[in-house]
């Protein structure tokens, strides 16, 4: 996942709406932003999504795996995850992030 917020600067509530506004620029623009680096037309798999992380970053794969529609992320390849942040009980956002899949209407 790329620059992700840090719990020194930023609150874990932070952290996990930085991981809502990353699955809304997924669903909405990854297929383009692709194919606007390519000089052929690409066409993505998103029935094989895999979501990798180390640390906070395994933390946010969870969070992501827990947060977006069942079904979508397909496996995760966690190294040493943060279990929680902060010693908290392990925290879903609250808040539905509501994504259906980026290929299919809805």
């Amino acid at each position: 996942m790329p620059n992700y917020l840090l719990l020194a600067e930023h609150s874990d509530d932070d952290i996990l709406e930085d991981l809502v506004d990353f699955w809304r620029w997924f669903k909405t623009n990854l297929t383009s932003f692709v194919n606007s680096k390519s000089p052929v037309p690409i066409t993505l798999d998103f029935d094989r999504l895999v979501v990798p992380g180390e640390s906070a970053g395994g933390y946010m794969a969870v969070q992501s795996a827990l947060t977006t529609p069942k079904g979508l992320i397909k496996a995760m390849l966690l190294q040493y995850p943060m279990p929680c942040s902060l010693g908290c009980q392990l925290k879903v956002l609250k808040s539905s992030i509501n994504i259906s899949h980026p290929l299919r209407a809805g």
